[in-house]
């Protein structure tokens, strides 16, 4: 598949991806963005929330925002469907992220569940972390995150997230950080999926980070360190 001004990225496996850049995705108008992959379980994500004082779409990317942790005053991306059920198996997901500030916690690469028990990868000035709210009491949190650095603000940085069996790998710029050894607790299912978020809890969403979101893309599989280096050189003449 060839990318609107970029090279090919891997395609195998790809069940979802948006890139404001790409006339195919964003048409130019509106606050809707479609799925690069034909598909009727996610078909397209939109601006959520306060948008009349939050989030824009334009440059090539998404710009979202939010204050005082408050959902209504804030904007994330969000659509229907149930990629939840992705997440059980192998699996990928990566996005190009510009943070504008960290007054917000944290922003997603991509929230899977869409419910209020969190089941997402997120990236805060620190960390990459995945975390899995479990659904029924204790309602426990599973975790597995790594330390990042160069993470300066106003920077464009790309961030990988792979599901290998029993492992989580973290990616950054194409460069494996840290693999660790991680099982989900339970069957992961649900009715939405978000970029952007800023959870102020696991059972919380939060309003939407500040920031940008660039090309975003989650695969059914577990792509090789080749394939992931492969799609970041792809794409960063566009964002570095």
């Amino acid at each position: 598949m060839g990318f609107y001004r970029g090279p090919k990225i891997a395609t195998d496996g790809l069940v979802f991806a948006i890139d404001a850049g790409n006339p195919l995705s964003w048409v130019g108008t509106g606050n809707t963005l479609n799925n690069l992959i034909p598909s009727t379980l996610y078909p397209t994500i939109a601006l959520y929330g306060d948008t009349n004082n939050y989030g824009s779409i334009g440059n090539g990317y998404v710009t979202l925002g939010g204050a005082n942790n408050n959902t209504s005053q804030g904007t994330i991306l969000r659509g229907m469907g149930n990629m939840g059920t992705t997440v059980n198996s192998d699996f990928t997901t990566m996005g190009w992220q510009r943070r504008t500030s960290y007054t917000q916690p944290s922003g997603e690469i991509l929230e899977y569940r869409g419910a209020w028990q969190r089941c997402s990868f997120d990236i805060s000035n620190t960390h990459m972390v995945f975390s899995q709210r479990e659904t029924v009491a204790p309602y426990s949190t599973n975790t597995t995150s790594t330390s990042i650095s160069n993470t300066t603000l106003n920077k464009w940085n790309h961030f990988t997230a792979v599901k290998t069996s029993l492992t989580m790998s973290f990616y950054m710029n194409g460069k494996l950080i840290d693999t660790n050894s991680y099982t989900l607790s339970e069957t992961i299912t649900g009715t939405s999926f978000s970029i952007g978020a800023a959870w102020s809890d696991d059972d919380y969403l939060s309003n939407g980070m500040d920031g940008d979101v660039g090309l975003t893309l989650h695969y059914t599989k577990a792509l090789t360190a080749a394939e992931i280096l492969q799609n970041y050189n792809a794409q960063k003449s566009r964002f570095i």
